[in-house]
């Protein structure tokens, strides 16, 4: 193999968090003092979208995921969660995909409708060069130890959505085509959006009525959240407003005061972002007995209320609780599963299934102030955190050129004079977030990946191509 130029497409998160402890804020390592941190990672996710806590709730649920178990039999059971959105048109289902896309390591984002079934899974191929048959991987197997965003679930063709049967569940895809056999890992957790079949979704049929797909799939999904467009002129109001906000927020020049409040955003983004990584990957809560006993009770009543107009509740729900509970329980840095990780898991599943509950009063309510404290305390920290945003990335790259332009000895410029420049045009900004060492530091690496510069880690010096 001859090769000039290799990039790296794929990233071992958990040695990025060994390596990288100094970018994470010091409360992410062990935060016994943050207070209600579901309650602030929900105001980090998805911020366009006005309202919709049960659904946002989940899919941060789903971004941290249960933990993965290989039994000594060789089973293995997944710890990755399943979602499937259905509601009215206009609920903001792709907005939702596309912030879980946005906070997610990996993800990889396909339609119902430009998707075949060898497109999710696998295809063979020719190569063209030797004539040799090969593999061509799928969106599901690009996207192993990720998520898979589908929208517009409910497009695709029977035949298309069998192929993912064995990938929700097992999370391998097995191929037997033209003399090759393979088995290829697909370990990713599956979101999709779908619409109900009469267009709005009528409340006086049963699910199955409205979502149209068999059960078989159905029960693959450890949530189903329902997104319904309910006519209610203070929550109509509310939208209304927070939609004019963003247009007036997306029109205000740079020189406003009002764009330092989108930087902000964005480092809370970033803030997520770690938190998220740090929960699911530094994170394994044990299930202890206690806790093993109130799930089994949970599942029993959940059984005991069934009926003909839910979803059918099978064993795969007894699985779903453990890894609901175990992802609420990574969320707050537990080491053991407690009776309120096992509650919030029972609570917004039956709010899913029989949808007899206000949701806000359903999952489980932190208390103002303790949202207020945690703010504040984020608001200081977030300063550490890798802010990833295009136009500060623009920032550093410009003043970089400024510096090897202005300066003589051959277009060396230090790492500790482009930190001063960059963080002393920031003076006239008094509430603006300054340059941290570890977000030049990493925009560096990505120009020097392209070619762009000759970056001297060592030496702390960036040299001109």
């Amino acid at each position: 193999l001859l090769a000039n130029y290799v990039t790296k497409i794929e990233h071992d998160h958990k040695q990025i968090l060994a390596e990288k402890n100094e970018t994470l804020p010091t409360s992410l390592i062990r935060s016994p003092n943050i207070h209600a941190p579901l309650a602030i990672l929900l105001e980090c996710f998805a911020p366009s979208v006005h309202g919709s806590d049960a659904a946002k709730k989940a899919l941060i649920m789903q971004l941290v995921g249960g933990t993965e178990k290989v039994l000594a039999s060789g089973t293995r059971l997944r710890g990755d969660i399943n979602i499937l959105l259905v509601g009215d048109p206009s609920t903001a289902k792709s907005q939702l995909l596309r912030a879980t896309m946005r906070a997610a390591p990996l993800a990889i984002s396909t339609t119902g409708r430009g998707s075949s079934g060898v497109g999710l899974t696998a295809s063979i191929g020719h190569d063209t060069e030797t004539g040799e048959r090969r593999l061509e991987a799928g969106a599901v197997i690009l996207a192993d130890r990720g998520v898979v965003c589908i929208d517009e679930f409910d497009k695709m063709s029977t035949g298309d959505r069998i192929a993912i049967h064995e990938v929700m569940e097992q999370q391998t895809v097995t191929l037997a085509k033209a003399g090759i056999h393979a088995t290829l890992n697909a370990r990713c957790a599956v979101l999709a959006a779908a619409n109900p079949i009469y267009g709005q979704y009528d409340i006086n049929k049963r699910p199955q009525e409205n979502i149209g797909l068999p059960d078989s799939l159905l029960s693959r999904f450890d949530l189903i959240i329902l997104t319904l467009d309910d006519i209610n002129a203070v929550k109509d109001q509310a939208i209304a407003e927070h939609v004019l906000h963003l247009h007036r927020r997306s029109g205000i020049s740079s020189a406003d005061t009002n764009t330092i409040s989108d930087n902000q955003d964005t480092s809370r983004i970033a803030w997520f972002q770690n938190r998220i990584l740090f929960a699911k990957y530094q994170i394994q809560p044990k299930l202890t007995d206690e806790a093993r006993s109130c799930i089994a009770n949970l599942y029993a009543e959940l059984r005991s209320r069934a009926d003909d107009r839910t979803l059918p509740i099978t064993a795969r729900c007894l699985e779903s609780l453990i890894r609901l509970a175990t992802a609420h329980a990574k969320i707050h840095h537990s080491e053991n599963i407690s009776i309120s990780d096992c509650d919030f898991a029972f609570n917004i599943l039956s709010t899913t299934i029989f949808g007899d509950s206000d949701t806000k009063e359903a999952i489980t309510a932190e208390n103002n102030n303790d949202i207020e404290q945690a703010r504040e305390q984020i608001d200081i920290e977030m300063n550490d955190v890798v802010v990833h945003e295009p136009r500060r990335e623009n920032i550093i790259s410009q003043t970089l050129a400024q510096l090897q332009q202005a300066d003589v000895s051959d277009g060396i410029v230090s790492v500790n004079n482009l930190l001063v420049a960059l963080n002393a045009t920031l003076s006239d900004s008094p509430n603006a977030i300054e340059f941290s060492s570890a977000e030049v530091d990493s925009v560096l690496k990505k120009l020097a990946d392209q070619n762009r510069i000759m970056y001297d880690e060592e030496h702390g010096e960036i040299h001109a191509c």
